[in-house]
């Protein structure tokens, strides 16, 4: 027995606004998304519900790309995940 369809449309989640209820991918629910940068994703609706995807990754490619060289990002990404995972 499969659960309803809960629709999501116009509801908020981080940066991402839910535009419409796309339907069944791979057997889950999936979300036509658009970030406050304006890109639209394309979200599982428990990755939604469980704040698993928030962003459509504009913030950590603008956070990567203040650092001058890949090392350097390498490991400030690490520790922002480390810090961002508890």
């Amino acid at each position: 027995m499969r659960w309803p369809i809960t629709d999501l449309t116009g509801k908020h989640f981080g940066s991402l606004v839910v535009v419409e209820n796309w339907g069944i991918v791979d057997g889950k629910a999936t979300y036509r998304c658009r970030c406050d940068c304006g890109t639209e994703v394309f979200v599982k609706g428990k990755e939604l519900r469980r704040a698993k995807k928030t962003t459509c990754d504009c913030q950590r490619r603008r956070f990567l790309g203040s650092f001058s060289t890949p090392a350097e990002a390498s490991l400030a990404y690490r520790k922002f995940y480390a810090l961002r995972s508890g």
